[in-house]
């Protein structure tokens, strides 16, 4: 696996040489646009999860986590992911003690995603 580029970057387990590839390959304008929409769909994501952690909504959680699967295999983010695949069985299966186990984890990965990616907005021409 590749290093990380940055501290906040390793911190969440975030490789982020594929995802600035797919950066630098579709030009400056376009990679604007696309960290935008990550940056803007990653926070529904993590607003959807507190909102489904905080009603047990299993429906929320469920298609929410799934979402955040595909995202954070996007940009690298294997740890993210695979959390976020947890999440999504334990939405699926309702199963309460690891919804509570996996609570704390999925959401510092997904602030810290947040925070890689929109430092990404910022740097991008």
């Amino acid at each position: 696996m590749n290093r990380p580029c940055d501290p906040l970057a390793a911190a969440v387990a975030l490789d982020l040489t594929g995802f600035q590839r797919l950066l630098a390959g579709i030009g400056p304008a376009t990679a604007r646009e696309l960290v935008r929409c990550l940056t803007t769909d990653l926070a529904g994501v993590e607003r959807g999860l507190h909102d489904g952690f905080a009603t047990t909504d299993w429906q929320a959680l469920d298609s929410h986590s799934h979402a955040l699967i595909a995202l954070a295999g996007l940009v690298g983010a294997q740890t993210m992911q695979s959390a976020a695949t947890d999440l999504n069985a334990a939405a699926r299966q309702h199963d309460k003690a690891a919804l509570a186990a996996l609570r704390p984890q999925v959401l510092a990965l997904l602030g810290g995603l947040i925070a890689v990616v929109a430092s990404r907005l910022e740097q991008t021409p």
